[in-house]
Order: structure tokens, then sequence, then C-alpha cells
């Protein structure tokens, strides 16, 4: 393989048309499939897209409505504290920095 004097170069050019020719075959198939549907179909689609969308909405109970915390918002001191509460087991490694040592190795929070 090293003494191989064959090559190949290649060259990649973009296509800055691509995106639109995407668009417009897929806008095409859209409306084939629209003009095949009856009138019942078309109105459980929608019904389907509006309920679908309605469910995705943020509520209370969502992970995306849900707080979240940073880890710029933890202070060290705090975060030790925090940490042997859950188990004594947790040491830090320093005073200034977020890493902890466990049983299982070395924990960076």
């Amino acid at each position: 393989m090293l003494g191989n004097p064959h090559r190949v170069t290649l060259k990649l050019l973009p296509d800055p048309e691509l995106l639109r020719r995407l668009e417009a075959e897929e806008r095409r198939r859209l409306e084939r499939a629209k003009a095949m549907m009856s009138p019942d179909e078309l109105e459980a689609i929608f019904e389907n897209t509006r309920r679908s969308r309605e469910f995705r909405e943020i509520t209370p109970g969502t992970p995306v409505a849900l707080p979240a915390l940073r880890r710029a918002d933890l202070i060290p001191e705090t975060a030790g504290a925090f940490w042997r509460s859950f188990s004594p087991r947790l040491q830090p490694i320093s005073r200034r920095s977020l890493t902890y040592w466990t049983p299982s190795g070395v924990r960076d929070m």
C-alpha cells in the first residue's frame, strides 16, 4: 500500500439548487397525494394534526416545562452539601471544583 503510485483526487462541489429542487419535488408529491384523498380523509388528517399539536404543547407535566439546573447555577460550597445529603461517601476532590470522588471513581459535576 505504501509504495502504490496510484491515487484518486475527488473534488466535491455543493449544489446550490438542491434544496429548492427537493422542496419542489416534495410539494408535488404531497399535492398529488392530497388530490387523491376524499374530503373525509383530509378532515381526518387535519384533525389528527390539530390533536398532535395540542399534545405537544407545553403543559405543567412535560419535561420542557420543568425547571432545569445548569452547572453554572451551582455554587461549589452548596453543591458539596447537596451531594453529601445523598451519600456520605462522596468526598470533594478540591474546594474549588465540582469534582467528587465516589467508590466507583471520580465524577465531575
